[in-house]
């Protein structure tokens, strides 16, 4: 039904409408999926595994869910009401696409370093640009710079 909703000529109204729930129910699933890949991946590593599992099934797997982030990401940025909001989450989403590029080639060669340093700093990246997405949409403009330096020291 919210798929069917979700086609309206005007979608843009104040973030009421179907299509917004069905872009948040969206994002709800992939938390869901990268919840699901964290809880199988500890399972994986502890000493009496469930899961044998190996590694690079873990970044295939990493790959799909970023790549399915980047495209939420970039559906949401298109029916935004406010330019600094889908500017913002047009950045999360190409820093999506940059880290489900590192999880594919890490998938193929486990071994590459400069792949692994990379993904690394893009998942950094990822957190700090949520962070200051968070505290640049969400949080009244004299807590914002004091918040930042609080969770950084």
């Amino acid at each position: 039904m919210a798929a069917l909703l979700s086609a309206e000529s005007d979608p843009l109204v104040k973030g009421h409408t179907p299509v917004h729930r069905f872009t948040s129910l969206q994002s709800a699933a992939v938390l869901f999926l990268f919840l699901l890949l964290s809880v199988f991946l500890l399972l994986s590593d502890s000493p009496s595994s469930f899961l044998p599992l190996p590694p690079d099934l873990f970044f295939a797997l990493g790959f799909a869910v970023f790549f399915l982030q980047y495209s939420v990401c970039s559906t949401a940025a298109t029916v935004q009401t406010s330019d600094l909001q889908a500017n913002c989450d047009t950045i999360s989403s190409q820093i999506s696409a940059l880290v489900s590029l590192l999880c594919l080639i890490l998938a193929y060669q486990p071994r590459l370093f400069v792949a692994d340093v990379g993904l690394g700093a893009a998942f950094c990246l990822q957190g700090l640009w949520v962070l200051q997405t968070g505290l640049s949409l969400y949080v009244e403009r004299q807590y914002n710079w004091w918040i930042f330096f609080c969770f950084v020291l």
